[in-house]
């Protein structure tokens, strides 16, 4: 192919099609259907080896060698439109708000529940670990998933300035109220100090990762954008971050009520 690709090429192709994102890429037969070979997936910045099992999500680029009389129905297979990825599916979004509300709903023994925060997480986790169920996708697109996030982490801190600011200023300069601070940053360092820790021994997790799970411990979207943004958009500090931000959330969740009850 270095000297001659007349008769084959390859090209980087976007997931987009909602029929073939959330399922896997041995499931497309792409040697089957057009004589092709995906060679690499790449996702947030990141290349991969393409495997069968490998499950597409909304933007990967895939880098597939094909006869070049195919190529362009392999485009067409995938979808290849930044515009496509701009879309939100109202079905799936509907579906996955419903569930939330539903597993909020859910008593459990002792009369604990997870409430509209825990169950939407849950449905969130369920849904996108099932990647789609028949027709209804449930991967949302890069660019959307990541303005959401940005717009949520503003309206988040803009919430919690104007209903606390009043409540905060009144009582954090007092001596009582400084008792509470300075008692909630003992509790705070040495958590994250012990996070540290252990993330570092245990899981071998350094720089970029430990840095999103310290946020993801605290559940805190503001550290994790600030990680994000210190760390160069690493595409490790995401996955620090998921991989104990839902444990966290649920915990915090169930020891509330717990102190309430106590």
């Amino acid at each position: 192919m270095a000297l001659d690709r007349s008769t084959v090429d390859f090209r980087r192709i976007t997931v987009s099609d909602p029929d073939v994102i959330g399922r896997r890429l041995g499931e497309l037969d792409l040697a089957g259907r057009f004589g092709a070979t995906a060679t690499r997936v790449r996702r947030s910045d990141v290349d991969m080896v393409a495997r069968p099992d490998m499950v597409l999500e909304a933007g990967d680029r895939v880098r597939v060698v094909a006869p070049v009389a195919e190529l362009h129905a392999v485009s067409a297979l995938f979808g290849d439109s930044e515009t496509q990825l701009t879309d939100i599916d109202f079905v799936a979004l509907s579906a996955g708000l419903v569930a939330g509300v539903l597993f909020g709903l859910i008593t459990f023994p002792g009369g604990l529940r997870l409430g509209a925060g825990g169950g939407a997480l849950l449905a969130g986790l369920a849904l996108g670990a099932a990647g789609r169920l028949g027709p209804v996708s449930f991967s949302i697109g890069r660019q959307v998933s990541t303005g959401l996030r940005h717009l949520g982490t503003v309206v988040f801190l803009a919430a919690v300035g104007t209903r606390s600011g009043e409540a905060f200023a009144a009582s954090a300069f007092t001596v009582e109220g400084a008792k509470v601070v300075v008692a909630s940053i003992a509790v705070v360092a040495t958590a994250m100090l012990v996070l540290r820790w252990t993330v570092g021994r245990v899981a071998h997790l350094e720089g970029p990762a430990a840095s999103g799970a310290v946020a993801g411990l605290q559940t805190q979207p503001a550290v994790l954008a600030f990680a994000d943004t210190s760390s160069g958009h690493s595409p490790q500090v995401p996955l620090g971050y998921t991989a104990l931000y839902p444990a966290a959330m649920v915990a915090k969740i169930v020891l509330a009520q717990l102190l309430v009850r106590l």
